[in-house]
């Protein structure tokens, strides 16, 4: 192909994945003994309590997602980690051994 000329055009849509509902989307509960619950985060909110090694860390879980409210750890640092909502998201707590996962039903 030496000495000739190419032309290549490509043209590419990018269509934007659509979020998904709250009827689609599921909290995973794990531990460090595995997964021990998956909550649905359709219908109203609900306060979910989990005792680990350092203590309680309290999750608020609903249509919107889920969020640490508070942790009885020293730095709280999954509370200051927000909402999660999306497939993929997660929090965790080091000191409680705990993380909550966003999955699709």
């Amino acid at each position: 192909l030496q000495g000739s000329h190419a032309q290549l055009a490509v043209t590419c849509r990018l269509v934007p994945r659509p979020s998904a509902t709250a009827a689609d989307r599921v909290l995973v509960v794990e531990t460090d003994g595995g997964v021990q619950d998956r909550i649905a985060l359709a219908g109203a909110d609900r306060r979910l309590e989990l005792r680990g090694p350092a203590g309680l860390t309290s999750v608020m879980l609903g249509e919107n997602g889920a969020r640490v409210v508070s942790a009885s750890c020293r730095h709280e640092t999954c509370r200051r980690q927000g909402l999660v909502s999306q497939p993929g998201q997660l929090l965790a707590c080091a000191p409680n051994r705990l993380v909550l996962r966003v999955e699709t039903a």
